[in-house]
């Protein structure tokens, strides 16, 4: 009966630990889709994740992890996908840019989804290249692994800084970062007793530190509005 109850047990930590990680973006998500304006949320939080889930991605073949995690990697790219055609949709713009104009000022901030996974495209290609031929170098897919959980762990600051600069966290879905801090915190205790590379727990726990110091800008800029959003484009 026991090793029966330590299987349902791992199989619903394993199912938590891959749907879990996209849940705080539903919020965010419908919050946009809502009120037709992105507010204050920060699409660079979009950049990081993808960026670090396609290196975890690679890091997996050098150093095989936990599948959860492998497959909660490409359910993550997903979502953010999900999330920043949302953006697209509802981003109030004046002229449309794209990554083919390549022009630095309007990084990661195009028009059109299909200017992000243009992008995503060429760097998966420029990574995976790099990796097929460096695969045998363990000093390599060492620093892959920690390449991504760094970005990971700096999931937050893009939206951190976000808030500081405009002084608001209006747009910016509490919930999504509430979901944050419960999931970091859980997965964190999951890399412990996992045993998972020592990669992943550093990554959990910078995050959650993240997590709080944004939670304490919602409210140290409470009583502050921010400044009137443009409406959403046609």
């Amino acid at each position: 009966m026991a090793p029966i109850l330590v299987t349902v047990i791992s199989w619903v930590a394993n199912c938590f630990i891959v749907g879990g990680g996209v849940a705080p973006y539903i919020p965010q998500y419908m919050e946009i889709d809502r009120t037709r304006n992105i507010g204050n949320f920060s699409s660079y939080v979009c950049l990081v994740l993808i960026v670090a889930n396609i290196l975890r991605i690679f890091f997996w073949f050098g150093h095989p992890f936990e599948l959860a995690l492998l497959i909660q990697s490409f359910v993550m790219l997903t979502a953010m996908f999900a999330l920043l055609y949302v953006c697209c949709k509802n981003t109030a713009v004046v002229t449309k840019t794209s990554f083919t104009d390549f022009d630095y000022n309007n990084f990661w901030k195009w028009s059109h989804l299909s200017d992000y996974v243009l992008c995503t495209l060429l760097f998966t290609t420029a990574v995976g290249t790099v990796t097929y031929f460096l695969r045998g170098n363990s000093n390599y897919v060492e620093v892959l692994g920690f390449a991504a959980v760094a970005l990971e762990a700096c999931l937050g600051v893009p939206q951190l800084v976000e808030n500081y600069n405009k002084h608001t966290t209006m747009g910016m879905s509490v919930y999504m970062v509430l979901g944050w801090l419960v999931g970091d915190v859980s997965k964190t205790i999951y890399f412990v007793v996992k045993q998972t590379p020592i990669q992943f727990a550093i990554c959990g726990t910078a995050q959650i530190g993240i997590d709080i110091l944004i939670l304490s800008q919602v409210a140290l800029y409470s009583s502050n509005p921010g400044p009137i959003l443009a409406t959403s484009k046609s």
